[in-house]
């Protein structure tokens, strides 16, 4: 993991060295070395950590210059298409891929590469600058403008010594709740600085801005392929497999965050086959509870480790419960961000791995968005004409979820909203947004992977987790290719009359055990939150009854907002809006105390 920021060297320097160790030591786990390089009118400042294999910079022949955080996951693919190997056992550097590509291609070269990046190129010969975020948005990018001087960096709190002096962004928030906390447009939450989204670049010629979006899965092709079952199966595990090897082939020690879920444990099995051949090591680290019966995992977890001789490492979470001191239970971030509502408990986990200096964590996040399937896919049965189809799918969920099959028939065939039953509300701009973009999308089981895909993008998280513990986070689920292949897959293939998820079962059978491929059920860990509310509820009260920018903007009533938290405290599920906005409240009171001590 790379940190960065990039400013227009005008007259002066507004950001130097001190003050970027300074920054930076603030907000994450400083052990990495800070350089800084002058180019062309523009002054670079970056710091690799040591968990880091990458190089973060490359200068050719003083008319190009290549700058950023990149992990190319198909480096080996484009090294054989580019010649680039020069023997087998040759380190690939990213940079000189990246290069080679560009200078064949220029800008496409975006639809060559796998991975995740926030990049900078400036060719001189062509008098263009580019400012470039990956397909999926992990890797973060911003930027803004202070008197003269242009700033792009990697993170928000890079820029923190323009930040303080700015008012906050009012549309921010407003937008943050309308998507339910998943912000992947240009807005922050302060007034002119911008983000730049997933799969977007900014090109600047003279004195020229423009964003383009180079990458946006409704423009994905739509093949209609049909293949044997098996066909299908052997592409998505060679696909998953390759998104696994990409992502450990760089470290030598890689954990995997393993529950008894079907996800983590196929990215575990699937890595332990990696580390069988080649000098690597992987192994697992798990939350478990020993008075907490029903969230504990262990039944699954210990099966499969003893199938790959692996011990694994286990955090003990009976006594480590949620929300003690909230808001200031967890490190302060530029913007708000709802998983850091779980921070203790994830970065508890982390930290475990980090001890046994295990700095490549894999997790099987993006599988239940990208696999679990809906009846959506009944609308495009009925559209066929797949009557038979309908009644049988419909059937069969009704009874084992003991619902009505008439109200699965009207609300997934005969008068589907996909936008409206992931909470979108109906009167908002993010409505018309997306409903726009569906239209692009021919079937409605797409158009719902579409919208689940939106929700795996905040990221920031990663990077704050990941900072503070000097680790790198990965996702193999969330891999370009992967996510292009299930988005042209035959619906049953994510959800069967079975089980959903049918295709990863499939092709997990032999490296799984038979209790976790049956499993069906979700272990959940709502008892360890129900017995943190418990136990900090006069905090969780007396500091959010009274809401600040919730009120000030007036998203709900102040008597819904109690209700709400009455609600949660009484164990009634809450609906995304509930931890929307508890996230905004739990970031607004440490930004206060924030700009009080600055």
């Amino acid at each position: 993991m790379n940190w960065f920021i990039m400013s227009s060297q005008i007259n002066r320097k507004i950001i130097d060295i001190e003050k970027f160790q300074i920054l930076t030591s603030k907000f994450i786990n400083n052990k990495g070395q800070v350089n800084e390089i002058f180019f062309n009118g523009f002054h670079f400042i970056y710091m690799l950590t040591n968990n880091s294999r990458r190089s973060s910079i490359l200068s050719v022949d003083k008319n190009l210059f290549i700058f950023g955080d990149i992990e190319m996951h198909n480096k080996n693919e484009l090294a054989r298409k580019y010649n680039l190997l020069k023997d087998s056992r040759s380190a690939i550097d990213e940079f000189s891929i990246l290069l080679t590509i560009y200078q064949k291609k220029g800008i496409d070269v975006l639809n060559e590469i796998v991975g995740d990046f926030s990049i900078i190129i400036i060719d001189t010969d062509k008098n263009i600058k580019y400012f470039i975020r990956d397909q999926l948005g992990k890797k973060t990018l911003f930027h803004t403008y202070e008197e003269d001087h242009f700033f792009v960096s990697s993170d928000l709190f890079l820029l923190d010594h323009i930040i303080k002096n700015r008012k906050l962004n009012t549309d921010y928030f407003f937008e943050y709740f309308n998507r339910n906390g998943v912000i992947d447009n240009k807005l922050t939450p302060y007034k002119r600085v911008y983000r730049i989204p997933s799969g977007h670049y900014i090109r600047v010629q003279e004195k020229e801005h423009i964003t383009f979006e180079y990458w946006c899965l409704t423009r994905t092709i739509q093949k209609e392929t049909k293949l044997q079952e098996e066909e299908y199966t052997e592409q998505f595990y060679s696909l998953l497999e390759n998104s696994v090897k990409s992502r450990i082939q760089d470290h030598s020690k890689s954990a995997v965050m393993l529950s008894g879920g079907l996800d983590s444990t196929s990215v575990y099995a699937i890595s332990k086959l990696m580390e069988q051949k080649s000098d690597i090591k992987v192994s697992s680290v798990s939350a478990v509870f020993d008075q907490l019966k029903e969230a504990d995992e262990r039944q699954y977890i210990n099966p499969l480790l003893e199938k790959y001789n692996d011990k694994g490492h286990f955090v003990n979470y009976d006594d480590n419960l949620l929300y003690e001191n909230i808001p200031f239970n967890s490190p302060y971030s530029h913007e708000p961000f709802v998983d850091i509502l779980t921070y203790e408990f994830t970065n508890k986990t982390i930290e475990r791995a980090a001890e046994r200096e295990y700095l490549n964590i894999l997790t099987g996040f993006g599988g239940d968005h990208l696999l679990a399937g809906s009846l959506f896919m009944t609308k495009d049965f009925f559209k066929k004409g797949k009557l038979k189809k309908i009644v049988s799918f419909l059937t069969n969920h009704a009874i084992v979820n003991n619902i009505s099959a008439f109200n699965l028939l009207k609300k997934y065939t005969l008068f589907p909203n996909v936008a409206t039953y992931h909470s979108v509300n109906k009167y908002t701009n993010y409505y018309h947004e997306i409903t726009n973009k569906l239209k692009n999308i021919k079937y409605y089981h797409q158009k719902e992977l579409y919208i689940q895909l939106l929700n795996t993008k905040p990221h920031y998280i990663d990077r704050i987790l990941g900072g503070r513990n000097n680790v790198s986070i990965h996702h193999p689920f969330l891999d370009r290719k992967l996510i292009e292949f299930v988005y042209n897959l035959p619906p049953e293939f994510r959800l069967s009359k079975t089980y959903n998820k049918y295709i990863l079962r499939e092709s997990m059978k032999k490296l799984l055990t038979n209790d976790i491929i049956n499993n069906l059920n979700k272990v959940d860990h709502d008892v360890h939150t129900y017995e943190s509310i418990q136990k900090n509820w006069s905090t969780i009260y007396r500091r959010f009854n009274e809401p600040l920018l919730i009120n000030e903007l007036n998203l709900v009533s102040h008597l819904d907002w109690n209700d709400k938290l009455i609600q949660w405290r009484n164990g009634v599920e809450q609906n995304d809006d509930f931890w929307t906005l508890l996230s905004i409240e739990v970031w607004y009171k440490k930004y206060l105390q924030k700009v009080k001590s600055d």
